[in-house]
């Protein structure tokens, strides 16, 4: 894999990742900044409305140049399938993120935000950074210490186990928030 042709395709991949991760951490940083009343939470919005756009300019670079690099490695281990499944867990996150958003923006400022969204606020932003530390890890892991890594031995249990806990703490809130009548 030491080939010109890698390097390139890994620089642009680290390209993407910087744009994209480091806009997560910015607008994560700006949602710390709200919870210890530093900035509104309307400013909050205006700069993931300006993030979310470079998140998903990275996100496809990463994919884009994430597809290349897997032929080039030429095998998909138990970790990079892992990695490939928070990359898509990622992805989605950010759709409903987008929801979340949405809703949040229709709050009036000085308003009590109603306590579902917050949830979903915490719940997105758990599994944004489970996602993103996650794939970094693996990344560097793969890149620096071994290219093949044949661990979790169960990779699809594994991914399952992620992708439940996270469905039912969704459901959770759900039911906790549930509209009484």
């Amino acid at each position: 894999m030491d080939t010109t042709a890698f390097d390139i395709v890994l620089f642009a991949h680290f390209v993407s990742l910087i744009v994209a991760f480091g806009s997560v951490l910015v607008i994560d940083f700006f949602g710390l900044l709200w919870i210890f009343r530093k900035h509104s939470l309307s400013h909050v919005f205006k700069v993931a409305g300006v993030t979310q756009k470079l998140i998903w300019i990275g996100w496809a670079g990463l994919v884009a140049s994430g597809v290349p690099l897997l032929v080039m490695k030429a095998s998909v281990d138990n970790l990079t399938k892992l990695k490939i499944f928070l990359v898509l867990l990622v992805g989605l996150n950010g759709l409903f993120l987008d929801a979340v958003k949405r809703v949040g923006e229709k709050v009036p400022e000085g308003a009590k935000l109603p306590a579902v969204l917050i949830y979903h606020m915490g719940l997105t932003t758990a599994i944004s950074q489970l996602g993103w530390w996650g794939t970094v890890v693996i990344g560097f892991i793969h890149h620096n210490i071994e290219h093949v890594v044949q661990w979790p031995k169960n990779s699809g249990l594994f991914m399952g186990v992620i992708a439940a806990f996270f469905l039912g703490a969704y459901l959770a809130g759900k039911f906790i928030f549930r509209k009484k009548k």
